[in-house]
C-alpha cells in the first residue's frame, strides 16, 4: 500500500503523458481542465446539498438517513478525485459516482453497507420526557 501511494503521482503523470501522445497535448490540457472544473462544480453542489440537509435537520426534520450522509460524503470524495489531474483518479471517481459500483467497492474493501437507519431528534418529539435521577454503582462480590 505504501508503494502504491508513493508511485501514484508517477502513474498519474504517465497516464497523462500517454493520453497526450494519443489525443494530442492540447486535447489533454482541455481534458484536465474540464475534469477539474467538473469536480469543482460537483464539490460545490454536494457541499451546498449537505449544508441544506444539516440545516433542515436542525430546524425540525427529525430524520436523517446515515446511508444518505455516507453517499454524500462519497460523492464529495469523488469530486476531489476528479480535480486531481490524471486518468487513474478520474476512473476511481467514476467508480465512486456510480451508486451500485460504490456499494460493491465498499463491500470489497471490507466495509459493510450501512443499514438504512435514521437518527432520532428528541427535540422534535413532543412526547419525549426526561427522567432525572442519581445512581450508585455497587460491586458484585
Amino acid at each position: 500500500m505504501k508503494l502504491f501511494i508513493l508511485l501514484f503521482p508517477f502513474l498519474e503523470l504517465f497516464t497523462l503523458i500517454e493520453l497526450g501522445d494519443h489525443i494530442g497535448s492540447l486535447n489533454t490540457l482541455f481534458y484536465v481542465l474540464a475534469t477539474f472544473f467538473g469536480g469543482l462544480t460537483l464539490l460545490k453542489q454536494q457541499g451546498l446539498s449537505m449544508l441544506k440537509q444539516a440545516q433542515a435537520a436542525q430546524t425540525g426534520q427529525p430524520w436523517i438517513s446515515s446511508r444518505l450522509l455516507l453517499d454524500d460524503m462519497a460523492i464529495g470524495f469523488a469530486a476531489i478525485l476528479l480535480m486531481i489531474p490524471g486518468l487513474l483518479s478520474d476512473i476511481s471517481a467514476l467508480f465512486i459516482l456510480i451508486s451500485p459500483l460504490r456499494r460493491k467497492l465498499a463491500s470489497m474493501l471490507g466495509q459493510k453497507a450501512p443499514e438504512p437507519t435514521t437518527f432520532y431528534d428528541r427535540k422534535a418529539d413532543k412526547n419525549f420526557t426526561v427522567i432525572e435521577g442519581e445512581y450508585e454503582e455497587k460491586n458484585r462480590e
